[in-house]
């Protein structure tokens, strides 16, 4: 069974929630769909609308079962539960759940700081054991950083949690700025993606054009890159449902967690006699073109 949890503070869930869970489903396309409203983020101090609220509120996202986006969908108020009893919940627990009622069938794919995976792994070591693999947007091997000469924004902003992660024995395949920055999105493609674009999928296209307005000015202005903007995550979806859009090489890794220039760096030891690391799946080159057209294909006409 291929399970997507959507989860996030929903405080208010707006267009945007579903037009992402709109592009998740279609490009997953999973058996069943679980919209959980977290109960407190770490990072948060309140929210605006109780948890009952907000789970409430996230009935919004049925439409998406009605127009047929999704299979069967529910609304689960687990992790505010979980908050009102006092206990963390930020995806640790869900995150255990899932994996204990499913063993050796998920796939985790983090976008962002690798620290719920780590506070996971505390409290379940066997949790390498209990995923299937883990897909990890982040990192730069070969590739300078975004953060700093050498260290990239997610595994910079809590390198001992990475580090844990690598250490843990999950089959581990890094997405960094290697391949992403490598991927390009232009006007180009949303224009071609027009002429062949699902009639259901539209409002899809009409989000990303207003979006991408946005990022395009912050990649001129921070990259000096000309109508285009490398695609950071969504590659790492692509590389969880399809790997062979990038050419993967294991490698022995690690992440420096000292220093000061170099604090963050994913260290891969490309030598015969390399550190004594585990290994991991380093993606260090991309089919860029078949890779954006998986991404944008998900949309197409039948």
């Amino acid at each position: 069974m291929r399970l997507l949890l959507y989860g996030g503070t929903f405080d208010p869930p707006h267009n945007g929630h579903l037009n992402n869970l709109r592009a998740a489903a279609a490009r997953v396309r999973p058996d069943r769909v679980v919209v959980m409203p977290a109960g407190l983020s770490p990072f948060k101090q309140s929210t605006a609308a109780p948890g009952s609220a907000r789970v409430e509120m996230c009935a919004c996202f049925r439409a998406l079962e009605a127009e047929g986006a999704v299979p069967a969908l529910c609304v689960s108020g687990w992790e505010v539960e979980q908050a009102e009893q006092g206990r963390k919940n930020y995806s640790v627990l869900t995150l255990e759940k899932l994996a204990r009622e499913n063993p050796g069938e998920l796939t985790v794919v983090t976008l962002g700081r690798m620290t719920n995976l780590a506070l996971a792994l505390e409290k379940e070591p066997a949790l390498p054991r209990l995923v299937k693999n883990v897909v990890a947007m982040g990192g730069a091997v070969r590739a300078p950083g975004n953060v700093s000469p050498v260290s990239e924004a997610n595994i910079a902003g809590d390198p001992e949690a990475a580090d844990r992660v690598f250490l843990a024995g999950f089959d581990l395949t890094l997405v960094g700025i290697d391949v992403t920055g490598k991927t390009f999105l232009t006007p180009r493609h949303l224009d071609i993606a027009e002429k062949y674009w699902a009639e259901d999928c539209r409002p899809i296209l009409d989000y990303m054009r207003e979006a991408l307005k946005l990022y395009f000015a912050f990649a001129c202005q921070n990259n000096r890159y000309l109508d285009r903007c490398p695609v950071h995550d969504p590659l790492a979806m692509v590389v969880a449902v399809d790997p062979s859009v990038v050419t993967i090489r294991k490698l022995p890794t690690r992440v420096e967690c000292g220093g000061t220039l170099c604090r963050g760096m994913v260290v891969s030891d490309f030598r015969e006699r390399p550190i004594d690391a585990p290994f991991a799946s380093i993606c260090l080159d991309v089919d860029s073109e078949r890779a954006v057209e998986e991404l944008l294909g998900t949309f197409l006409k039948p």
